[in-house]
């Protein structure tokens, strides 16, 4: 993670950082969000799509003393590739990862439910390359009290 190569190389002491307080604290502040917007089963507008999935993409600001801030949450996922001729590569799988990865993580955990597998975001077999380039929350919006 190159954000973490930069804290560490700042600090020493912020070596874990990223693992240790800001995935846990974005992954809190998803949750919410996610669970804040799902629709109970006895809302008159619940609509059950079985076999279906979303895609959110949330942004996050970090003050000067690293403090977590949610910006916002976006149902329409953009990555900003910059000007054509700039073909960064870390954009370019980030680019990647949101589109092609992203579908397969979403059709493996359709094929782990429908069999009955774990679905801890661990066991995914695309996770490994996925958490290098972003943070992924999998909430089974049917376990609301759960997950």
């Amino acid at each position: 993670n190159d954000f973490q190569f930069y804290l560490t190389t700042k600090d020493p002491s912020l070596s874990t950082f990223v693992e240790d307080r800001l995935r846990p604290a974005m992954k809190r502040i998803m949750q919410d969000v996610v669970r804040s917007v799902v629709r109970a089963p006895d809302d008159p507008y619940f609509e059950e799509k079985p076999g279906t999935v979303k895609t959110l993409c949330f942004d996050f600001l970090l003050d000067s003393h690293f403090r977590l801030y949610f910006h916002e949450t976006n149902a329409n996922c953009v990555i900003f590739t910059g000007f054509p001729e700039y073909k960064d590569p870390r954009q370019l799988q980030l680019r990647q990862d949101m589109t092609v990865g992203v579908l397969l993580l979403a059709e493996e955990m359709l094929y782990r439910k429908m069999y009955s597998l774990p679905t801890r975001l661990e066991s995914f077999h695309r996770w490994k390359s996925l958490r290098k380039t972003m943070s992924v929350l999998i909430d089974d919006t049917t376990l609301v009290d759960g997950a």
